[in-house]
């Protein structure tokens, strides 16, 4: 296969998955980004302690967005 289809094979893969997935994607990368964004700035921050600090709230949005939580997590209790 050519490789100028491959990247419209992966934008179909992308729209064939669930909202619930294509949300959990999306979301997890958020702590390792931040903590790349806080060492740019010379104050590292340990990426694991985000991603404790973060799940929480990923959790309520992806909920939130698609009234679906991961089953390998509990969901969480409300405010």
């Amino acid at each position: 296969m050519p490789e100028d289809t491959k990247w419209t094979q992966k934008i179909q893969h992308w729209r064939s998955l669930p909202l619930a997935e294509r949300r959990r994607r999306h979301l997890e990368p958020i702590p390792g980004h931040a903590a790349n964004s806080v060492a740019m700035e010379s104050e590292p921050v340990d990426e694991a302690w985000l991603r404790v600090r973060l799940a929480p709230r990923i959790r309520k949005r992806l909920i939130r967005l698609t009234g679906f939580c991961p089953p390998s997590e509990p969901a969480p209790k409300p405010d």
